[in-house]
C-alpha cells in the first residue's frame, strides 16, 4: 500500500484513496496480521510501552504523506483551495483505523474494503474542484 512509499513523491490524492482501498483489500485476506496490528497500536498509546516510539512515529508519518497528497492536490487545482490538509489526513486515518478495528470485531463479517471505499468516495465528493468521486470500476 502507500505506507511503502511515505518517502516518494505525493500521489494525485484520487489515486491515494484508491491505494487506501487496495491495502483495505489486502488487510481482509490477513486477519491475524490487521489484529495484532490493531491490538499493537493500541497498547502503544502507553508512553512506556516498547513500541510507543514506533507508532507515535508511524502515525506522524502517514499523516504527513496524507497531508502530503491532499496538499499537492490543492496545489494543481484538482481539490478545492482552503482545506485543512492536516486535519483531513488525520480524519481519514482515523476512519480507516476505526473500520479496520470494526471489522476485526465482526470476525471479518462486515464489508471493510466497501465501506472505506464509500467514505473515500464522499469525501472526494467534497473535496475535488470538479465533485468527482472515486471510479466505480477501480
Amino acid at each position: 500500500m502507500f505506507y511503502g512509499t511515505l518517502d516518494a513523491e505525493a500521489p494525485d490524492p484520487l489515486r491515494l484513496f484508491q491505494l487506501m482501498v487496495d491495502h483495505a483489500e489486502f488487510n481482509v485476506t490477513q486477519p491475524g496480521l490487521a489484529q495484532m496490528y490493531a491490538l499493537l497500536a493500541a497498547e502503544a498509546c502507553n508512553e512506556e510501552h516498547p513500541a510507543h516510539a514506533y507508532f507515535r512515529d508511524r502515525y506522524d508519518r502517514v499523516v504527513g504523506f496524507i497531508e502530503r497528497c491532499l496538499r499537492h492536490g490543492v496545489a494543481n487545482g484538482a481539490l478545492r483551495q482552503g482545506i485543512d490538509c492536516n486535519a483531513v489526513a488525520r480524519e481519514i486515518l482515523a476512519v480507516s483505523d476505526g473500520f479496520q478495528l470494526q471489522w476485526g470485531l465482526s470476525g471479518g463479517h462486515w464489508d471493510m474494503p466497501g465501506a472505506l471505499r464509500g467514505y473515500l468516495d464522499r469525501l472526494a465528493r467534497t473535496l475535488t474542484t470538479d465533485g468527482r468521486g472515486l471510479a466505480v470500476d477501480s
